[in-house]
């Protein structure tokens, strides 16, 4: 969706999408809140008890509160941009000496 949109932005440019995904909690817990998430907005009350149980559950499975885990991250997703930059000046160099 987003790298759509970026493409559409940026007509006649060349876009590459990368998605990152930063573990969280074992596949099959996450598969469950999701599917209880899913059942959430299909048949039940995001306002309820239950809907913010879910909604609370589906965001600690997605995005877990410990400060250990976002700091990893953000420390990940700085290597993954500073080595995205290091690819994109590498290609800009490489086109500029031909």
């Amino acid at each position: 969706m987003i790298g759509g949109a970026l493409r559409a932005a940026c007509s006649g440019a060349e876009v590459t999408s990368v998605t990152v995904e930063f573990g969280t909690y074992p596949v099959l817990e996450v598969l469950e809140a999701l599917r209880a998430d899913n059942w959430l907005h299909l048949h039940g009350d995001p306002d309820s008890k239950l809907g913010r149980t879910i909604k609370a559950d589906i965001r600690k499975r997605l995005y877990p509160e410990e400060d250990d885990w976002k700091e990893l991250v953000a420390l990940r997703s700085s290597h993954v941009l500073q080595r995205a930059t290091n690819g994109l000046t590498d290609k800009q160099e490489q086109t500029a000496d031909k």
